[in-house]
């Protein structure tokens, strides 16, 4: 494992976010209510290589044209040409939206949780103390319909099945390829959300040495470094352990999901991993 301290440097980092949070003020005026960073970069393990630079905007009131300005606002930052900029990505909605008792915005609650947890005020008020936690069950639901939309895309597919293509992207979709699963068991296994070192140590401490965990213990290499040879170990590994890891993840969250009486849910995922077998 990569002590978590090979991913300290997160300088770029914070002046993306800083400069989200500056835009949102001139874009927002009096209805911004807070901007905050998340993910690695408030929690830690912020690593210039792969990280994304997650960025939450609290409005007081959401209207119709919020989603346009938001997409603009993150345009206008990667757009900057700044170190990162193109890593920002943006969470958004009303203290109300947030807490999932009104409509609108963009927070899954993996996300409310980390912001609850471990988000870092930027400008504006601190409203966390104002939100409730997600249940257990928002968690794994939450985590699942994430995954379905996500992974039944043609291009993640792609990704998960074709270790040469996968290991052509380079380290920021190959690490985020072998550790989305391990972060998603995580969160079923701990109801936490799902921090890269976190999740990777969990998941080597219960799982036999095998082509799942050498990818989850590479996936964490690859966080911080990148070389011909990584490359070609990892259209090896990803050959020998991509379909396997992420049925794995499927069947643990079907069967969860079957016990909180989510059997559609659960049939979707059970399918998806069917048609994944199959390549």
């Amino acid at each position: 494992m990569v002590a978590d301290d090979a991913c300290a440097d997160s300088a770029a980092g914070w002046a993306v976010a800083e400069s989200a949070a500056h835009a949102a003020t001139g874009r927002f005026g009096s209805r911004l209510r807070s901007v905050y960073a998340l993910g690695s970069l408030a929690h830690g393990g912020f690593c210039p290589l792969v990280s994304d630079v997650d960025v939450a905007v609290v409005l007081t009131n959401l209207g119709d044209r919020d989603r346009a300005q938001i997409e603009a606002l993150a345009a206008g930052v990667r757009q900057s040409g700044a170190q990162l900029a193109e890593r920002l990505s943006l969470f958004w909605g009303t203290e109300d939206s947030i807490a999932e008792r009104a409509p609108g915005g963009r927070f899954p609650a993996l996300d409310r949780l980390d912001l609850i947890r471990h988000g870092t005020l930027i400008a504006g008020e601190d409203i966390r103390a104002a939100l409730p936690e997600p249940s257990y069950e928002d968690l794994v639901t939450g985590t699942a319909r994430f995954a379905i939309g996500m992974l039944t895309q043609a291009d993640r597919r792609r990704e998960i099945v074709d270790a040469q293509y996968t290991a052509a992207l380079g380290p920021r979709p190959a690490s985020k390829v072998a550790l989305f699963p391990v972060r998603f068991l995580f969160t079923a296994r701990t109801g936490l959300s799902g921090e890269n070192q976190a999740a990777a140590g969990h998941y080597l401490a219960v799982t036999p040495d095998g082509p799942t965990a050498e990818l989850a213990r590479a996936g964490i290499l690859w966080r911080t470094r990148w070389s011909r040879a990584d490359r070609e170990s990892a259209a090896r590994l990803f050959q020998s352990g991509a379909v396997p890891l992420y049925q794995e993840f499927a069947a643990e969250y079907a069967g969860r999901l079957r016990g909180m009486d989510r059997a559609r849910l659960a049939g979707d995922l059970s399918n998806w991993a069917a048609v994944l077998a199959r390549r």
